[in-house]
């Protein structure tokens, strides 16, 4: 059986986003209706699993990524911020487009970005490492994407506001009380809600003061919602 092409996965992901928002309008329309909320969770994990199968197939035809030194913080970088773009904008995929020629219009602004923000850390501390090169797209093991804004607004993606009031509010106080490194500016609910605002990792990393590198500080927001994706889940639903 043939493997499917890049645009097959981008065609299946984008209609899937497409259906997820429609089927997410329902939901809050009909909030007791269970068959749309399955019909919803359903969607969202195809579309979940299509972005992995896109994103793993672009992967291996871009060009090798340089194993060391800044060219390789640089490229990392670059690479994960366009599979994050490519992940959050899919339903504006043309279908009539090639997948590769949609990366390498995108790729380029990418580099661009990186190359300058790793310039200006080199500028500001010669001696630090500036990119982590511990950074990846794709989790290996379980085949699904990291890309964490998805991670969380898609726990329920017609509540999103509600979702940043939970985090705000934090009744427990579990969010706040999660230090990256026991510094107490640097909590996951501070790290999550700048995320949820769509601030970038490196603009975090500066505004919170927590080191030149931005690997470190993802990890720990990842396992965060990992452990904390149950509660919040609760917390939507109103169990909490």
């Amino acid at each position: 059986m043939s493997q499917p092409s890049l645009e097959d996965l981008a065609i299946k992901a984008k209609d899937l986003a497409i259906k997820a928002k429609d089927l997410a309008i329902k939901a809050d329309l009909y909030p007791s209706d269970v068959e749309i909320k399955k019909d919803l969770n359903r969607t969202l994990s195809g579309k979940r699993k299509a972005l992995t199968a896109l994103i793993q197939g672009i992967e291996k035809q871009l060009p090798s990524l340089c194993q060391h030194g800044f060219n390789a913080d640089i490229d990392m970088q670059a690479h994960q911020e366009l599979f994050f773009y490519i992940c959050k904008n899919i339903d504006n995929y043309q279908k009539n487009q090639p997948v590769m020629h949609w990366v390498r219009t995108v790729l380029p602004f990418k580099k661009i970005d990186a190359y300058n923000f790793n310039t200006q850390r080199k500028q500001g501390n010669q001696t630090a490492q500036v990119y982590s090169t511990d950074v990846t797209s794709i989790d290996k093991k379980t085949g699904q994407t990291l890309l964490d804004r998805h991670q969380l607004t898609e726990v329920n993606p017609s509540n999103f506001q509600e979702l940043v009031t939970i985090i705000k509010e934090d009744p427990e106080g579990l969010f706040r009380n999660k230090l990256f490194k026991k510094n107490p500016k640097a909590n996951f609910q501070a790290i999550a809600l700048m995320r949820l605002d769509e601030i970038k990792w490196e603009e975090i990393v500066e505004k919170l003061e927590i080191g030149n590198t931005t690997g470190p500080v993802s990890t720990f927001y990842q396992r965060c919602y990992k452990e904390f994706k149950a509660t919040i889940e609760e917390y939507l639903k109103g169990g909490k």
